[in-house]
């Protein structure tokens, strides 16, 4: 088969440049105390507007729940929320505790002071806690216009990098193409994300306390 004859080497040869990767290879990985962090947050201000249980987290939200159960559990455990018994179909409510909404309130500025992540739905859900929370829709806005340059900052990078390793041609052209794939989606997700920073509410019409 000519897709995949092959006869050179597949060692780097001395001096080249490293092969090209995908974009998201230039993304710094967010630690994941700060995927926790914000998501937690997020979740707990979604408690506090009366969105208690990982069903309605679910389907209010659109929250997995492979990510709000271990989420759920560790609000409760930090004594931010409280978990009621288990009613129909099994469904638990939470609700937040008077140290939670304090946590909230005192805690949500540091996931802007510590930047866009580039992680599109982490810095979403900041940006909504600064808006919701703090009421802040500028500081929200210009946090997603950073959010989308970042985005765009790790493309140029990318592009940058033109070396590729001498390697069958099968591997090659996957490799070529799934980059173009991953830049073509995120060329998407920053010009959604910098759509979003312009169409955000003036003013948040209640902060959703439970009651």
């Amino acid at each position: 088969m000519a897709l995949i004859a092959y006869s050179g080497s597949r060692k780097q040869s001395a001096g080249s440049r490293p092969p090209p990767r995908p974009y998201t290879d230039h993304v710094p990985d967010s630690r994941d105390k700060r995927r926790r962090s914000d998501l937690d947050l997020f979740v707990l201000a979604l408690i506090e507007a009366g969105i208690s249980t990982p069903y309605e987290l679910q389907i209010s939200a659109g929250l997995s729940p492979g990510a709000t159960i271990p989420a759920l559990r560790r609000l409760v455990t930090g004594g931010w929320a409280s978990q009621a018994k288990p009613g129909r179909r099994g469904r638990t409510e939470h609700r937040i505790t008077p140290s939670g909404r304090r946590h909230v309130e005192s805690t949500w500025r540091q996931l802007i002071e510590d930047g866009p992540s580039g992680d599109s739905d982490a810095d979403l859900r900041a940006a909504l806690l600064a808006l919701f929370v703090g009421g802040d829709r500028r500081l929200a806005s210009e946090f997603l216009r950073g959010s989308a340059e970042k985005i765009r900052s790790s493309l140029r990078a990318a592009r940058q990098q033109h070396a590729e390793l001498d390697q069958p041609p099968l591997a090659a052209w996957y490799q070529r193409l799934r980059a173009e794939a991953l830049k073509s989606v995120a060329r998407a997700e920053a010009s959604g994300i910098l759509a979003i920073s312009r169409r955000l509410p003036a003013k948040p019409t209640s902060k959703g306390r439970s009651k």
